[in-house]
């Protein structure tokens, strides 16, 4: 293990980037988002894709049979097809994708808040962000431990 100037978590850096206090920091993220210090953010690409820990094909399959419900209504309905119809079967599909987003969020908090390697997980993915106040964290593209240690820590 390296050296830590920061010393507030314990020990620096290893081969693979991370710091060895990954616990601590995860313990006080976690603390904060359950206080409300601190909150989630999400990113719809990177979580309703194939390979998201929070993936469910099920969803998918739900979401695909909607839209081409959507798309084969005109021939199904014939000469009962009309703009009305359009309109209730898109708003049909926009309130559904609504609903999986939700599904979503709810699974990606649960496996956030259920455990560093979970959230880790997550976060590589690219998926979720945190929020304190103004400052913000957005995945992959910034480190969740700076963050925690600027942000969270005394």
């Amino acid at each position: 293990m390296g050296y830590n100037a920061d010393n507030r978590t314990g020990s620096g850096p290893d081969r693979d980037g991370e710091s060895g206090g990954d616990d601590v920091l995860y313990a006080r993220l976690k603390a904060a988002i359950e206080n409300g210090d601190a909150s989630l953010t999400f990113r719809a690409g990177p979580l309703m894709t194939p390979g998201s820990p929070v993936f469910a094909w099920a969803d998918a399959a739900l979401m695909a049979a909607v839209a081409i419900g959507l798309a084969l209504a005109p021939a199904a309905l014939g000469r009962a097809y009309d703009d009305a119809t359009l309109i209730g079967l898109a708003l049909v599909l926009f309130v559904w994708s609504r609903w999986l987003w939700r599904r979503a969020r709810i699974r990606a908090t649960a496996a956030a808040l259920g455990g560093l390697a979970a959230f880790v997980a997550l976060w590589r993915r690219g998926g979720i962000g945190l929020r304190c106040g103004t400052a913000t964290s957005l995945a992959p593209f910034q480190d969740w431990r700076h963050f925690v240690r600027q942000q969270l820590l005394p």
